[in-house]
């Protein structure tokens, strides 16, 4: 196995230590994202691009969560 510098990084463990079919799993998600991303005209990020600005996902307005926590 080869080691990638830090600018060839696209999917980093920073804990735990997943087996190979959650990196799979992580891999083939980010792969369609890539490929939806591009479909609908956005480039992908890399050295000299700007990196997304959004999802294009925004919760709804009117929901509150359930319980304490949401108070804080």
């Amino acid at each position: 196995m080869t080691t990638a510098t830090p600018e060839e990084l696209v999917l980093k463990v920073v804990r735990g230590n997943p087996h190979p079919e959650e990196i799979a799993i992580a891999t083939a998600a980010l792969l369609a994202l890539a490929r939806i991303r591009a479909e609908a005209g956005h480039p992908a990020a890399g050295p000299g691009r700007a990196r997304p600005t959004g999802t294009g996902w925004h919760p709804d307005p009117g929901y509150g969560p359930p319980g304490s926590w949401a108070a804080a």
